[in-house]
């Protein structure tokens, strides 16, 4: 609170009570998080020090799940020395709405100079760093004074509206919650983070169950073209693959996706192909080999994210799985053997997971006649989902 006071109308024998509050946003506590930090790498030294690594002892294990374990150390030891692991601070914050496309490009460039400045302290960058830095700071304010005078021009009539805007700039920040997503079970609300994984993960397990009775109930579903299809099909083989596959899938993981709990970013992976290839073709051949996967490949890190309306409703979210790097390549590679076998199996008119379909092939095969002639004449109902 700024200062506040009381001021005599002359039309009653009551005050009017002021308080002048200090437009600042108190945000949650920062919370510490371990990621690889890529200041310092260099990629020619990664790759010369990936090269001199003895991939091949780890094959002196019997079981799979230490073969692996082997591997994985010998790769993190490399990758350690080039981009190590640092804790960093990281702050759940509401987005500010002071903040306009303007000033945001105005910040742009006053972090632009400042880097600059940092690279040359020359006195010449750091005035114009200064000025930038000045019209930001002028810039920000104008807007909250805006922002302010709209909402009391809008929400002073509704109580409920007015204390629900500004509840953000007057909570303590004792009161703010850290854990992320807060459900209502019944007339329970659960804001423990322990409690909210463990809701969240028995609905995640459950629904699909309770969607396979629904279709099984409501719309069974005609799987008799998928026996038709098989007869006379050889089975599906999965042969072992080569360094040069290899070396195409990885060059095709995208880099800025998120680390997985084995703590080996895509962005390392990518950058080591030229060598990594050959050593990682030896180890997805043992894998296939073995028709055993790697306990730590079936591990996921799975966050909840909002899809509709209340986020108190644990039906309203669903799962994203952040998977390993490695396991990525691996099921890449399988998929490159197995989609192949399916195409002729599938019915023609199933566009989900298959390659060069989607929605749109699905709203143009409505365009093509028999389609068209069966919903004239109210033979068939078209249905189209999500």
């Amino acid at each position: 609170m700024k200062t506040s006071g009381a001021v005599e109308t002359g039309i009653s024998d009551h005050l009017l009570v002021y308080t002048v509050l200090n437009t600042r946003m108190l945000h949650a506590k920062a919370t510490v998080i371990m990621k690889r930090t890529f200041k310092n790498f260099n990629r020619d030294s990664f790759q010369e020090d990936l090269s001199r690594v003895p991939f091949h002892a780890a094959y002196v294990f019997d079981d799979l799940d230490d073969v692996y374990w082997c591997w994985e150390t010998l790769y993190n030891q490399v990758l350690d020395d080039h981009a190590p692991m640092r804790s960093f601070k990281r702050r759940r914050s509401v987005e500010s709405k002071f903040i306009t496309p303007e000033i945001r490009r105005e910040m742009a460039e006053r972090n632009r100079l400042k880097k600059k400045f940092n690279r040359s302290r020359n006195q010449s960058d750091w005035e114009s760093y200064r000025l930038a830095r000045n019209k930001v700071v002028s810039m920000r304010r104008k807007s909250i004074r805006k922002h302010f005078e709209k909402l009391c021009l809008e929400k002073y009539a509704d109580q409920k509206k007015f204390w629900r805007a500004i509840k953000p700039y007057v909570n303590s920040r004792k009161n703010v919650n850290n854990s992320g997503v807060t459900l209502k079970e019944g007339d329970k609300i659960i804001r423990n983070p322990q409690e909210v994984a463990e809701t969240l993960n028995e609905f995640f397990t459950s629904s699909t169950q309770s969607t396979k009775e629904l279709n099984q109930n409501d719309h069974p579903a005609d799987l008799s073209h998928i026996s038709n299809n098989l007869t006379n099909r050889p089975n599906v083989s999965i042969s072992n693959t080569n360094p040069t596959e290899v070396y195409e899938v990885m060059r095709n993981l995208k880099p800025n996706k998120a680390t997985g709990c084995d703590g080996i970013p895509p962005r390392a992976v990518k950058e080591s192909m030229e060598v990594l290839c050959y050593p990682l073709s030896t180890l997805m051949n043992h894998v296939l080999t073995s028709t055993k996967i790697p306990q730590q490949w079936k591990l996921g890190e799975v966050t909840p994210v909002i899809k509709k309306d209340c986020s108190l409703l644990k039906t309203n979210y669903r799962p994203v799985t952040i998977l390993p790097a490695f396991s990525k390549v691996f099921e890449r590679l399988v998929h490159h053997r197995i989609s192949p076998h399916f195409e002729g199996i599938y019915h023609k008119y199933v566009f989900a997971y298959r390659k060069y379909h989607g929605c749109d092939t699905a709203l143009l095969s409505l365009t093509e006649l028999d389609w068209s002639l069966w919903i004239c004449r109210r033979l068939l109902t078209p249905y189209l989902t999500n």
